[in-house]
């Protein structure tokens, strides 16, 4: 839903609009970020290093993060 609001408020950059397309035709969802040039993709395991290689070329800093499964919670 944030890749169809983004698109029709019109802050989403040629560059993300080019990761979002490469990663629908590969088969891989992703959202945006309203804030800053941020595209993320939550994808099965697996797929990480593909999402991570359509990413990749189109430049940027990429983040890898699993996802803990216990939710939030205070640490320490």
């Amino acid at each position: 839903m944030s890749l169809a609001f983004a698109g029709h408020a019109g802050v989403m950059t040629p560059r993300m609009r080019g990761i979002a397309g490469d990663l629908a035709a590969a088969g891989l969802g992703c959202g945006v970020a309203l804030f800053g040039e941020t595209v993320f993709a939550m994808v099965r395991r697996g797929d990480e290093r593909r999402a991570l290689g359509i990413m990749g070329r189109h430049g940027g800093i990429l983040l890898s993060s699993g996802i803990d499964g216990a939710g939030a919670r205070l640490l320490g």
